[in-house]
């Protein structure tokens, strides 16, 4: 699977790379029955995890990317990059999905296109791209916030109406075709979850009773939805992996079925809360109300420590370029090749650190004109209480961190490879200066001798 990207390159013609495609994903879909039928599910709850951060593509596509880049966050095609502020780093081979041809059935009609074929295309994970930080709109931490009042508008929205009761005979939630019926003592996140799993219910098993399928696969399939959204919106869910085994029920058909219509709802139901941006309408019972924000008043009153401005040699700002010699980073390039601000919040971890001043630093946002880093210290050496990208955004989506006098980045523990490392604050401010670059590539050439 790992080379799908390589035989398609090597292929002329769009349908012969359309069909190694297409394999490719049968491949992927037959060993994903297989290990089903074994009892095991981790390739599963894989593709469920990416389905939370790429809803709006087909099961199809989400088994081609999982396939080719397991640990992709953000993916998206080379131009609309370009459009964020981003950049592809020079090198940096596309991910390959399948892309439908469309025309105009009638030219009188411009609205009505119909598909004549597919065709093979590449988009790109965040991580190979450079630039402008991305948004961060959905890390919300353990907590639902608004999301709950506009996931509650969204339901009420699609004419279903919601009811709580004290007891429903042991059951938290209850679907039953118009109404969602909840316990009123669910709150926050447990809601969220419940809710979005008998939202499902609804939209695939009471609308279409006839071809519904078996108890086991609805309920796993609504219990799947509910994962791929809470992962979507930032949220932890307690499912066991173990359920989802059930949706294959030993057929494949049943499988691919299944996989199709938990994309489909699961987009549905994330588009729809998304849409809700802030109106929030009735709700049944009190939505769990957003997380405190600090005072920004009561921060300022913490003094920050002036940001410490260095000058160094305009080239290593040179955008998609580095030297790396015998584990030095040095030369062009250098220091915007380190950027690690999206692997940071996604995976914990850096890039391509520089040096400077004897120590290593990473870039976590900025421009050519001045860039922000931190250093990367060993544990040990660390003064002050370590933490995670996770735990910094947990309850307040980070607005305490962006007011620490040490920076937002203070004592997030990352990897780089098998090390571990703190980055360290507070940051410092880089900006190019004049000074020639070719001391620091005889020095390299001095202890590559």
């Amino acid at each position: 699977m790992s080379s799908v990207a390589q035989r398609t390159g090597q292929m002329s013609g769009a349908a012969s790379k359309v069909e190694i495609a297409k394999e490719a994903i049968t491949h992927a879909i037959d060993e994903l029955a297989q290990q089903l039928e074994s009892g095991k599910s981790e390739n599963l709850i894989a593709y469920l995890n990416m389905l939370a951060k790429f809803h709006r593509y087909s099961y199809r596509n989400l088994m081609l990317i999982n396939a080719q880049r397991p640990e992709a966050s953000n993916v998206a095609g080379f131009q609309t990059w370009k459009t964020m502020g981003r950049t592809v780093m020079k090198g940096e081979k596309g991910i390959v999905i399948i892309a439908p041809m469309v025309r105009k059935t009638d030219k009188s009609k411009p609205d009505e296109k119909s598909i004549f074929g597919f065709r093979t295309t590449h988009v790109f994970d965040v991580a190979q791209t450079e630039g402008e930080d991305l948004p961060d709109h959905n890390r919300i931490g353990g907590s639902p916030g608004d999301k709950l009042a506009h996931l509650e508008a969204a339901i009420q929205a699609d004419n279903i109406q919601l009811q709580t009761a004290e007891s429903l005979g042991g059951a938290i939630g209850v679907s039953t075709g118009g109404t969602i019926e909840i316990i009123d003592s669910v709150d926050g996140a447990e809601r969220f979850a419940v809710l979005v799993h008998e939202w499902a219910h609804e939209i695939l098993h009471q609308r279409d009773k006839e071809s519904r399928p078996s108890k086991t696969i609805c309920e796993t399939e609504a219990e799947a939805i509910a994962f791929v959204v809470c992962h979507a919106v930032g949220l932890e869910t307690g499912t066991a992996s173990s359920d989802y085994i059930q949706i294959y029920n030993g057929n494949k058909e049943t499988l691919v079925a299944s996989l199709d219509r938990i994309q489909k709802t699961a987009h549905h139901i994330i588009e729809a809360i998304d849409n809700q941006n802030g109106n929030s309408g009735p709700s049944p019972t009190n939505s769990t109300p957003k997380p405190p924000q600090p005072s920004i008043a009561s921060n300022a009153a913490v003094a920050k420590p002036e940001t410490e401005v260095h000058e160094l040699e305009l080239s290593r700002f040179a955008p998609g370029e580095f030297c790396y010699q015998k584990e030095r980073t040095v030369g062009e390039g250098d220091i915007v090749s380190s950027y690690s601000a999206d692997k940071i919040a996604f995976t914990n971890s850096v890039r391509n650190p520089f040096t400077w001043k004897g120590q290593q630093w990473i870039m976590t946002g900025g421009k050519g004109s001045g860039i922000q880093a931190y250093r990367l210290v060993h544990p040990e050496a660390f003064p002050r209480t370590a933490t995670t990208y996770e735990q910094r955004t947990r309850d307040d989506g980070g607005e305490a961190a962006r007011h620490d006098p040490n920076g937002f980045y203070d004592g997030m523990t990352v990897t780089r490879g098998k090390k571990t490392y703190i980055l360290c604050g507070p940051p410092v401010k880089l900006m190019p200066g004049k000074a020639a670059q070719t001391s620091l590539f005889e020095i390299a050439q001095q202890h590559t001798r």
